[in-house]
């Protein structure tokens, strides 16, 4: 076969040879090895770890290292230069791990890496270029120096570094507080700028007060926060103070805001000053123990210029011993008959059988002086009992018995009331049935026709409450009769509540029926008549952890009859409105802001036009200063038009109110001050703004004033002033919780002498131990230049005194029980040397059992015919301690060794000499033996 080549085709050969000739040249020229690795990398503080591989060509592998160069504040960690040894074809990946220590420094820097060879020479170069992202982080250390608090008028000085390690420029607010110091907690603040990387020393200096000095030690809070008053740190810095006159009773922090929380206080006041009849009041106060019974009372008169006499109200003496109480003056009962008057009431509380009861016998005058003067309004008396049951104490029974006789509508009343529960033995977590049954006679005082007759009449009602899972539902029914004298009279009451909390959000549903026609005998009685229906849904959620909404839908039915000296007025109206409420603070909780808007559509008889109403409702409050809005237009319901000047005109009514308080002077000045605008269509309008001050003269005394200007106008023009001016003093009265058992205390005085001939008194020519450092309890005191230090109000108890050593003078510890008003004491300082030692294990092996060979804590005992001293042993068995001169027995106390350790109980003699090192012979300890079992092998 012949093969016919043309130029053609050698021309298409030869370009193919080029093009094999080219590529093979490509693939030797291209640079090898090759590094695979990311060219941009985010780094955070602490461990980073930058991956790569290094791939070898097909014709020959490598040998050279590799190296990581980072930009300052980034360390590698472990070696710098990492060999390398890649085959031919092969791939090694490498994971390279270093430290951020400075982020602000590696923002928009680059980390070099870098491939050698054996020779090395850098084959490859690779530039990374280092990201940071946004960081905030500050940080507070405590440099602060070791001090104590020695004199008045001295400084400690606090040292505080703060660093900014975050890769942004800070502001940092830097507060020092203390619950020490008397007044204001916080009592220094300063501002400082920080940029990335940059930190500061700041060093403040604290005067020594005189309070200072009372303190077992005084701590100092450091606290540091970012702009948006976030946290940065707490440091809290203790000094502990050495003084020579301490009281105990001073030592500890007080709050000075609770002198005035405390219920014994004595108060004068002068009011209407501005007025012609100006009125005086004294109010008391006292919570005391008396005769062994706590006993409670209550004071306050007052006196109108130109009265015959005082008037004394809420004015009683309360006696409780055990679970009898007594109480004798003004009494108010809460009971299903409102009573209240003066007189005597007896109550007994009997916790084993689980019941208690109260009797008590009234005059109807809250005026104490009324009946001496004729001025009673009747009498009541009253007993009720209770029965409970455990474990959760919830009642179970409680009966009432209430006689009253009224002079001031001439009427007399027996009221008898019970209330149970009927599954209150027994009934399942969140069920509840309560009856109420009550029965009551009403009839006129006197002689004459009709007044000799009683009008019977009764109550009852039941209230259920279930609670399953996360529904709740309550259900209330009353019923009483027009001539009831108890307090819902005349009233036919139905409430229905299902409520339920979903995720975050409550929802309920409420009906409402109430009919109250209650009939009276007194013809100076306000008559009416009122019937409404009401049913509404809720729904109240937050939207954001800092913001509240509610949404409440409601239809609203009503029907009043007034009956008064004017004639019959009966208002029927039917409404249906939406109201919508929410709630807004801020980040820091500092800013309140709440706000309601609910509007109505009002069908009432007689109009043809159904009537629209609005009412919104504004508030804001930021730390002392309030302020809230109100707006109405139309009536939303019919109580909304009784008083008004029309009952048929839309009444319009706007108001608006402001007050701002604060305090100087440490909290010991106060003010407030107060404004308002009341405008009403049909009522007038009122004006008014007034001024309160309060200034904390003494400790426990309060001068206080207030300023009142108000104008008046009715709804038909006619206006009027009325200013008044207030001046008092109120002074707070010493107390002590009556639950509280009675501490005992005492003083004691230290006196501390070096006694050169060592015979224990303090003769002329020795000198006292000045500035002498010394430890009772856990408190530490100084002796001033006559060696003397005092500490007053000490509870009573027993207290180890500690004398260190000094320049060889030393005393031995004292065991002191203070059971005196006053004790004083002579300490001798006398020249005295040291005694040391060493304990010693003697173990034998095979033969000694396995024991702790720790020999820290055990006790060595120095006995003399002046007293007994005890040193601890360190971990390694060594002993030392100061003592007086003298001759020793030194003893091993044979209860702090450990298990299986024993000693003989010998003692070693040691003759201690002024300024003298005394050294004791090893004390040898010895270890129990095993216990061996010998076993007897007898022939087959």
């Amino acid at each position: 076969m012949k093969v016919k080549v043309t130029i053609k085709h050698v021309f298409y050969i030869l370009e193919a040879l080029c093009l094999t000739i080219t590529c093979c040249y490509a693939q030797s020229s291209k640079e090898w090895p090759q590094i695979t690795v990311q060219r941009e990398m985010s780094v955070h503080p602490g461990i980073n770890s930058l991956d790569l591989s290094i791939s070898a060509s097909q014709v020959e592998g490598f040998k050279g290292s590799v190296r990581l160069a980072l930009p300052q504040g980034a360390d590698v960690l472990g070696r710098e230069l990492i060999p390398l040894e890649i085959g031919e074809s092969q791939v090694r990946y490498f994971s390279i791990k270093f430290r951020m220590s400075g982020l602000h420094l590696a923002q928009d820097k680059e980390a070099i890496l870098e491939l050698m060879d054996s020779t090395g020479r850098i084959r490859e170069s690779v530039g990374i270029r280092l990201t940071v992202p946004s960081r905030r982080l500050v940080r507070m250390a405590n440099e602060t120096l070791f001090q104590y608090i020695r004199q008045l008028g001295d400084s400690i000085e606090t040292r505080v570094r703060v660093s900014n390690l975050g890769t942004r420029r800070e502001v940092v607010k830097i507060v020092y507080s203390s619950d020490d110091r008397i007044g204001k907690a916080e009592f220094l603040e300063s501002t400082i700028e920080l940029g990335p990387g940059e930190d500061t020393l700041i060093r403040r200096s604290i005067i020594v007060e005189r309070y200072i000095l009372q303190r077992s030690q005084y701590t100092v809070n450091v606290s540091g926060m970012y702009q948006n008053s976030d946290l940065v740190d707490n440091i809290s810095l203790v000094f502990t103070s050495l003084s020579s006159h301490r009281d105990f009773a001073r030592m500890f922090p007080s709050d000075a805001s609770r002198a005035w929380q405390t219920p014994n206080f004595m108060e004068l006041q002068a009011d209407n000053l501005a007025s012609p009849l100006p009125t005086y009041h004294l109010r008391a106060q006292g919570d005391y123990t008396l005769m062994g019974s706590r006993t409670h009372f209550g004071a306050m008169m007052y006196h109108v210029n130109g009265m015959s006499r005082p008037v004394i109200s809420n004015t009683y003496m309360e006696m409780a011993l055990g679970g009898h109480v007594l109480t004798l003056g003004n009494i108010q009962e809460s009971l299903e008959m409102p009573v209240y008057g003066s007189g005597v009431r007896y109550s007994h509380r009997d916790t084993s059988k689980t019941i208690s009861y109260t009797l008590a016998l009234l005059e109807r005058s809250s005026d104490l002086l009324a009946g001496l003067y004729g001025q009673g309004l009747g009498h009541a008396a009253y007993a009720k009992f209770e029965k409970w049951v455990r474990p959760a104490g919830r009642m179970a029974y409680q009966a009432e018995v209430v006689m009253e006789r009224n002079d001031l509508d001439s009427t007399r009343s027996l009221l008898v009331y019970n209330q149970f529960d009927l599954l209150a033995a027994r009934a399942p977590r969140g069920a509840s049935l309560k009856g109420r049954l009550g029965f009551g006679l009403h009839g006129l005082q006197g002689e004459g026709e009709g007044r000799r007759h009683f009008i019977p009449s009764a109550a009852g009602g039941l209230n259920f409450t279930w609670q399953p899972g996360k529904w709740q539902l309550n259900s209330e029914g009353f019923y009483s009769s027009p001539y009831y004298p108890g307090n819902r009279r005349g009233t036919l009451q139905v409430l229905n509540r299902l409520s339920r909390n979903w995720r975050k959000a409550n929802l309920s549903l409420d009906q409402t029926f109430m009919d109250q026609n209650p009939s009276y005998l007194s013809l100076n009685s306000f008559l009416y008549h009122q019937r409404s229906s009401r049913i509404s849904a809720s729904v109240f959620a937050p939207l954001t952890p800092r913001m509240n909404i509610g949404l409440v839908p409601r239809l609203l039915s009503e029907q009043t009859r007034l009956q008064t000296a004017l004639g019959e007025s009966i208002l029927q109206t039917r409404s249906m409105g939406l109201l919508f409420s929410g709630n807004l603070r801020s980040s820091d909780l500092r800013h309140q802001f709440n706000f309601s808007l609910e509007n109505a559509l009002v069908d009432r008889k007689g109009q043809d036009e159904t009537d629209w109403a609005m009412r919104a409702d504004l508030g804001y409050s930021y730390g002392e200063f309030a302020m809230n809005g109100s707006y109405q237009k139309g009536a939303m319901q019919s109580l909304d038009l009784i008083g008004s000047s029309s009952m048929v005109g839309q009444p319009d009514r706007f108001s608006v109110s402001a007050r701002v308080g604060g305090k100087l002077l440490d909290g010991r000045f106060g003010w407030n001050a107060g404004s308002m605008a009341f405008l009403s269509s049909s009522n007038g309008d009122s004006y008014g703004v007034n001024l309160g001050l309060r200034y904390r003269a003494m400790p426990r005394t309060e001068i206080q004033g207030n300023l009142q200007l108000s104008r008046n106008s009715n709804g038909r023009g006619d206006a009027f002033m009325y200013n008044n001016l207030r001046l008092g003093v109120r002074q707070i009265l010493p107390y002590r919780d009556p639950m509280s058992p009675r501490i005992r205390r005492g003083n004691i005085q230290v006196q501390c002498f070096f006694d050169s001939n060592g015979n224990g008194i303090f003769d002329p020519d020795e000198k006292p131990a000045g500035s002498y450092n010394f430890s009772m309890g856990d408190f530490l005191l100084t002796t001033d230049q006559q060696g003397l230090s005092t500490f007053s109000s000490l509870p009573y108890g027993t207290y180890k005194l500690y004398f260190p050593p000094r320049e060889q003078y030393l005393a031995e510890t004292r065991i002191l029980d203070l059971d005196h008003r006053k004790v004083e004491l002579r300490i001798p300082l006398r020249l005295g040397g040291e005694v040391r030692g060493r304990l010693a294990i003697d173990y034998v092996p095979g033969i000694s059992r396995r024991v702790d060979y720790e020999l820290r804590d055990i006790r060595v005992l120095a006995l003399c015919d002046g007293g007994r001293y005890e040193m601890m042993c360190d971990s390694n068995g060594e002993f030392r301690a100061s003592l007086p001169e003298g001759t020793y027995s030194i003893q091993v106390d044979l209860q702090s060794l450990p298990a299986d350790i024993v000693h003989n109980g010998k003692g070693t003699e040691v003759h201690l000499r002024p300024g003298k090192i005394a050294e004791v012979p090893v004390i040898h300890l010895s270890v129990r033996a095993k216990r061996v079992e010998v076993k007897r092998f007898g022939t087959p």
